[in-house]
């Protein structure tokens, strides 16, 4: 008998090796899916899609619509202007702001009449410039003259995405850099709505 080896312990341990190594591939493969699923999300934030219906508010989705965002990610369609400063009596000029690095900024220029200060405004995330029209006519009220600004992807303007703020810094200083070259006033005022605050 004492040549016996009882050996029943070691099949135990090997099925406590297979199940730890299937827990162990069960909780990576969560990890990739989950990386996979917040690049998804961070694309549909800062891509702005050709077309289609903004997705609502979560508060007003359905929960199967909620399933649907949560698994795809939102549709943001690229913002475009929904209306016109001459809506609101005020007369303005189309301008084009040639960036550096070859991007495009689409811009209204609003003069007001012996203006010593100009006022540039930048909308926020998701937005363009006809959102901040009602800005626009109490700055030229205040005797303002006026430059709203398109970011990147937003509007008139090349390109089709949004870095919530940080790229969007540059089109801040590209766009002031065309208005002391373009639009000379003794002062400058820069107001900025959201994301548009945090690129000033």
């Amino acid at each position: 008998m004492s040549g016996i080896r009882c050996r029943s312990g070691s099949g135990a341990r090997k099925r406590v090796r297979i199940m730890l190594v299937a827990m162990i591939l069960v909780v990576l493969t969560g990890i990739v899916l989950l990386n996979i699923l917040a690049i998804r999300h961070a694309r549909a934030m800062l891509c702005f899609t050709a077309g289609g219906e903004r997705t609502s508010k979560p508060e007003a989705l359905s929960v199967w619509q909620r399933m649907r965002v949560l698994a795809t990610g939102i549709n943001l369609p690229r913002p475009v202007a929904s209306r016109l400063p001459s809506e609101l009596g005020l007369a303005y000029e189309e301008r084009t702001i040639p960036c550096t690095n070859g991007i495009r900024l689409a811009a209204w220029y609003i003069p007001a009449e012996g203006a010593g200060t100009l006022s540039i405004l930048f909308h926020g995330y998701g937005a363009e410039k006809s959102g901040l029209l009602p800005e626009a006519a109490l700055f030229h009220k205040v005797g303002c003259s006026v430059l709203l600004v398109d970011f990147r992807g937003s509007g008139g303007s090349s390109e089709s995405y949004t870095t919530v703020g940080i790229a969007e810094a540059d089109d801040v200083a590209e766009a002031v850099a065309y208005a002391r070259a373009n639009l000379p006033h003794s002062k400058m005022v820069l107001f900025g709505q959201s994301m548009g605050g945090a690129a000033i």
